[in-house]
């Protein structure tokens, strides 16, 4: 993992290597949806299958940005590079 800045107690990363902690984040955000009876979309599983979609494609690969604060994962995006499979993102045309 590479630090790309630090700011106001908020450190700012990039990793070409999951790491489970970086679900964090998704997993907090599933849970107050459990709890708050928000929606049914299980974001966990479907950002876990993407990874692995991801993975297996030659051309494509993925990247980790990550942001924490005192050591605690805040959030993550996930970017894409590479020769992208639009059907990896789109199950349907767009």
């Amino acid at each position: 993992m590479k630090i790309l800045s630090e700011f106001n107690g908020n450190e700012f990363s990039i990793s070409s290597e999951f790491n489970s902690n970086h679900l964090i984040p998704i997993i907090k955000n599933l849970l107050f949806k459990a709890k708050n009876d928000w929606d049914d979309y299980d974001e966990v599983y479907h950002c876990c299958r993407l990874i692995e979609e991801v993975k297996t494609k030659k051309d494509m690969n993925m990247e980790f940005h990550i942001m924490k604060r005192e050591g605690e994962h805040l959030g993550i995006a996930l970017a894409n590079i590479g020769l992208l499979d639009l059907n990896v993102f789109f199950k349907e045309p767009i």
